[in-house]
């Protein structure tokens, strides 16, 4: 279908682990598929996606990160989600 890079068949069992072993549900994985900038879309780049997640230490209401769900109002920290909200260490490296 054309969706994944072209050397994806050659990938090691070391880079496989990674893709995987994600921490998302599909639906996460097709969002970030749709919503990674384009730029970002080849082997090279692709880490860079990381970059979407804003880091904060505070969401919009004034809850600390430090504050678990609440900090992303009771929702699952999902990929869009973390991309709309932000976050620290943990949703930039999760992302």
């Amino acid at each position: 279908e054309g969706r994944l890079f072209r050397g994806f068949h050659h990938l090691t069992a070391w880079h496989l682990r990674y893709i995987v072993g994600s921490w998302h549900a599909d639906g996460c994985l097709e969002w970030a598929r749709a919503n990674v900038d384009g730029e970002l879309r080849c082997p090279e780049k692709i880490g860079r996606a990381a970059q979407m997640v804003r880091y904060r230490d505070f969401n919009d209401s004034g809850v600390s990160v430090q504050d678990g769900l609440r900090f992303y109002d009771g929702k699952k920290s999902t990929m869009p989600v973390m991309h709309s909200y932000g976050g620290v260490c943990g949703a930039i490296s999760k992302f």
